[in-house]
């Protein structure tokens, strides 16, 4: 309600726990980012890694791109999910070892799809 009285164009939302429970499902984003998976919220994620991928990637919006950064032994159970709730595309960056930079190639691959999908910066 807030984006929409101020007129957001669009906007970065982080999530708290991630995946298909998560209360930012409302937004309908266009681009979803996962940005990571480790054994974290066990009793609401599931209690393996690849549960918790495909629970993370629940997030993407239908026709949404999700941008993950997940090693490749978690993409077959991200690109699932995301099949499953009818996303557009999945991209996967696997992970290095400096998180910084892996967060920065994401969003600068999230900025290139949003360029894709006709999101403009306004000049002021």
């Amino acid at each position: 309600l807030a984006c929409a009285e101020a007129r957001v164009g669009w906007a970065v939302v982080e999530c708290g726990l991630g995946g298909r429970r998560d209360s930012t499902n409302v937004l309908g984003a266009e681009v979803a980012l996962l940005t990571s998976v480790e054994l974290e919220h066990t009793e609401v994620l599931g209690d393996t890694l690849a549960a918790i991928a495909a629970e993370k990637a629940a997030i993407v919006a239908e026709r949404g791109a999700l941008l993950a950064c997940v090693p490749p032994h978690l993409t077959p159970a991200v690109r699932e999910e995301a099949r499953r709730r009818r996303g557009g595309s999945v991209t996967q960056l696997p992970p290095s070892a400096d998180r910084d930079a892996d967060n920065v190639e994401l969003a600068r691959l999230a900025l290139d799809e949003l360029g894709r999908r006709g999101a403009t910066a306004a000049a002021d």
